[in-house]
């Protein structure tokens, strides 16, 4: 299980009856009960004494959850008879002791639970001792626990053969190991076979094998070592598309050393290597170097414009520009760069004049559309409404099926609205249908509503049947059937079925795998099944209701979204799958605990994160709600928890502290959903400005009045989400879904 895997992997676990062996679960719900709602409940009855042996289990499994394994410690060392032959606690020791770094315990822990267990369960825990042992530098130990987990655990049996002829050091024997991996671990079997070779001496054989298995740095400085340039100069090139900023400087340094760019691309990749690391100056002085080594046209010019003008060299970058520019056709994108940079400078007229000069002189160019609406923009911005609804005008006329003449049409119609002049309006949306436009359900949405009041004869209704048969799932047409209330389209669930073999096998390597502690080579064989190809759509399905069952949510919805360009999204299974809902039973108790409507949060959440507990965007917000840090701090001060930012991939915790913040936000805003959402996204400065709008009273127009393009899609996603969760989901299966 991803995320909070550590403790929920112990989850079905501590429920048993004493009486019953002690199972280690393989495949965990990620729909299970809070640890943030049930913890202090049993701190308080171990604290009086009145705690019970599952009680106290369940607790240190929790501690676990919230990332505190020495308080699990303390609980499982100090209220158990420590000599006890206890499954359920050794294996919390053992999952504790790993997390605190103690690998040693671990093996212990985990190897002691196992010679009581039988089975599936006993080859896991050998395997858990495996993976503790060989971190704690044990190599025998870890040697003899991943050969005995091989003969419980057939299904994975290969990729534990890999594990062993890792920590092997009997030739022979490695050799017959690697032979036993499967297709879908040979890049961790390439990583064994390149040490292999490394320690015979045989590094010319090893240099593939480290490409294989992704270890590009090390196939650098084993290549250099051989003398072999062009094989160090490809992979120390390609190295520098890494996101781990450590090789990246190990390249940089490489290039640095002898193997300078020699051609444009090599000098554009070198400065961009040295730009993500914040090396302006570096990055500078390669493009400087490109622009007089290389015969690349503009494409230097415009690179070393576009660095200059981000270190703050404006009027550097701008005679960059302007000498790219002269190249004629392939210099048209300095030429817009160029006008763009103008403007930033404060010379608005003279940019906007390059802006429209650039648009006359390049129509193909693929900004010239933008260039021309930013100039229309200008105008409106300054008043200069007659220039502006020219300039609009002009652009919908020679780009007419261009996201920028889409938003120039609805802008003049809700201009013309604005000044209670219908028919233009109404002119404006016809041409971007007429167009098909991008935006020509919105313009039929619009349309419609401005014709409501034309009797049945008007084209209102053949427009919102229209749009509710061609749009069923989207913004629009949610909009549309919710004003005509037209019958939902939302096909009825159907009936479990067993899963396909396919799937079935695919499924039990993955639970096996992440259970017995080999979480990359589980990520491997999901990654692997996701891309294969040969399932049928059932089989997809089956994988991604799978997937998304055990945590991998996102590549769920990918492989959802795959069957549904072959069959439908209205299929009952693609729809449920393209839009789940795990974690139901805790999310619905944040939304109780908290005034929420339920499907609003998991509407919200499948928007943020799609359900994944630890994904990080590039903004820095964390976990299933996308907080911020200095917002979950300030929220964790607020309902009394002591601030780790370790918390904010803790699923329950992320989700209290979000499900927290909406609720504040919702009586910020009088419980007006529109705004608390668009404040969610953007913050509460803007959307105050926002709400001071005219249209602010009328939320289907106030939402395409928004700036924020970002926002203005993200409030669509979320309003379509939550019509869709509450026809998918009535809250009548709540009681079904907690007992699956």
């Amino acid at each position: 299980m991803r995320g909070c895997a550590l403790a929920l992997a112990f989850a079905a676990l501590v429920g048993i009856a004493p009486s019953v062996p002690a199972q280690v679960p393989l495949a965990v719900r990620v729909d299970s009960v809070s640890s943030w709602h049930a913890a202090p409940a049993l701190r308080a009855r171990a604290a009086n004494g009145t705690a019970t042996r599952l009680d106290l289990l369940r607790l240190a499994e929790m501690e676990l959850t919230l990332g505190r394994p020495t308080r699990a410690i303390a609980i499982l060392e100090g209220r158990f008879p420590p000599d006890a032959p206890d499954a359920d606690r050794l294996i919390l020791l053992g999952m504790a002791a790993h997390e605190t770094g103690d690998f040693a315990s671990a093996t212990d822990h985990f190897a002691q639970a196992a010679a009581i267990l039988q089975g599936r369960d006993r080859g896991i825990l050998l395997s858990r001792a495996g993976d503790a042992a060989q971190r704690a530098g044990n190599l025998s130990d870890a040697r003899d626990h991943y050969a005995n987990a091989a003969h419980e655990l057939p299904a994975i049996a290969g990729w534990l053969a890999v594990r062993e002829a890792a920590v092997s050091d009997d030739p022979i024997r490695i050799i017959d190991l690697l032979r036993r991996a499967p297709p879908e671990a040979e890049r961790f079997a390439a990583a064994v076979r390149a040490d292999v070779l490394l320690a015979a001496g045989d590094s010319g054989a090893a240099v593939p094998a480290l490409v294989r298995s992704g270890q590009l740095a090390r196939a650098v400085e084993v290549a250099a070592t051989l003398g072999n340039a062009a094989i160090a100069r490809e992979h120390t090139y390609a190295l520098l598309r890494s996101t781990d900023t450590t090789e990246l400087r190990l390249a940089l340094a490489r290039i640095d050393g002898g193997l300078a760019p020699a051609v444009a691309e090599e000098f554009f990749r070198v400065a961009a290597a040295y730009s993500r690391l914040g090396r302006s100056a570096d990055a500078l002085r390669v493009l400087a170097q490109a622009v007089v080594a290389t015969d690349s046209g503009p494409a230097a010019l415009i690179r070393l414009g576009d660095q200059q003008a981000a270190s703050g060299k404006r009027d550097e970058a701008l005679r960059s520009y302007e000498r790219a520019a002269q190249a004629g056709p392939e210099g048209a994108l300095a030429s817009y760069r160029g006008a763009r940079l103008v403007i930033r400078m404060g010379r608005q007229a003279d940019g906007y004049r390059r802006l429209a000069e650039f648009a006359d002189r390049h129509p193909d160019h693929a900004e010239a559309p933008l260039a021309a609406y930013l100039v229309g923009d200008w105008h409106r911005d300054g008043g200069r409404d007659d220039q502006a609804d020219s300039v609009l005008a002009a652009l919908a006329g020679q780009w007419p099926a261009s996201d920028y003449a889409s938003r120039a049409r609805l802008g003049m119609a809700r201009e013309a609205l604005a000044r209670a002049d219908t028919a233009a309006a109404e002119r404006w949306y016809r041409d971007e249908i007429d167009a098909g436009a991008p935006q020509r359900r919105a313009a039929q949405y619009f349309l419609a509503r401005i014709t409501a009041n034309r009797g049945p004869d008007g084209p209102a209704g053949q427009l919102w049947a229209d749009l509710v048969t061609t749009d069923p799932f989207g913004y629009y047409g949610t909009m549309a059937r919710q004003a005509t209330g037209a019958t939902p389209p939302y096909p009825a669930p159907v009936p479990a079925a067993l899963v396909s073999p396919a799937a079935a096998t695919v499924l039990e390597q993955v639970d096996l795998l992440q259970a017995s502690s080999l979480h990359a080579e589980a990520e491997a064989r999901v990654a692997r099944a996701r891309s294969a190809d040969g399932y049928s759509a059932d089989e997809l399905l089956d994988l991604a209701e799978g997937f998304i069952e055990r945590g991998w949510v996102h590549e769920g919805v990918s492989l959802g979204w795959e069957v549904a360009r072959s069959r439908s999204l209205g299929d009952a299974r693609v729809i449920r799958v393209v839009f789940p809902w795990p974690m139901r039973s805790m999310i619905e108790r944040e939304a109780i605990e908290h005034g929420l409507d339920p499907h609003l949060l998991a509407a919200l959440i499948r928007q943020e994160s799609t359900f994944r507990t630890a994904v990080v965007s590039h903004a820095g917000a964390y976990g299933l709600m996308q907080l911020m840090p200095p917002t979950a701090r300030e929220l964790a001060r607020r309902v009394g928890l002591p601030w780790d930012e370790r918390l904010l991939t803790v699923g329950p915790v992320n989700l209290h502290l979000g499900a927290t913040h909406l609720a504040s936000l919702l009586r910020t805003y009088r419980g007006d959903v529109i705004a608390a959402l668009a404040a969610y996204n953007a913050g509460g400065r803007p959307v105050s400005r926002w709400l001071r709008y005219p249209e602010a009273n009328d939320p289907p127009m106030f939402v395409e009045r928004i700036p924020y393009v970002e926002t203005r899609s993200y409030l669509r996603s979320v309003l379509r989400n939550w019509a869709l969760y509450q026809g998918l989901y009535p809250i009548a299966e709540a009681a079904e879904a907690d007992e699956r």
